[in-house]
């Protein structure tokens, strides 16, 4: 489901952007998409929620890397 616009950030490069939020898998994380500046997929929603759900991120990050 598209949720609108929010800000990520790259885990990688601490680059913050703005990009289409999608939930993820039915649930209430947001699906975690492309740095414009680095390529990595290891983004999150910037701001606290996003920090507090960092580990549940890396194994979304984990499945990604390894499809």
């Amino acid at each position: 489901m598209l949720l609108g616009p929010i800000q990520f950030k790259c885990t990688t490069c601490g680059h913050k952007f703005e990009g289409m939020a999608t939930e993820f898998r039915a649930t209430a994380l947001i699906y975690p998409i492309t740095c414009p500046k680095c390529n990595s997929i290891h983004t999150r929603p910037a701001g606290i929620q996003g920090w507090f759900d960092t580990p549940k991120y890396r194994k979304i990050w984990n499945e990604l890397e390894n499809k």
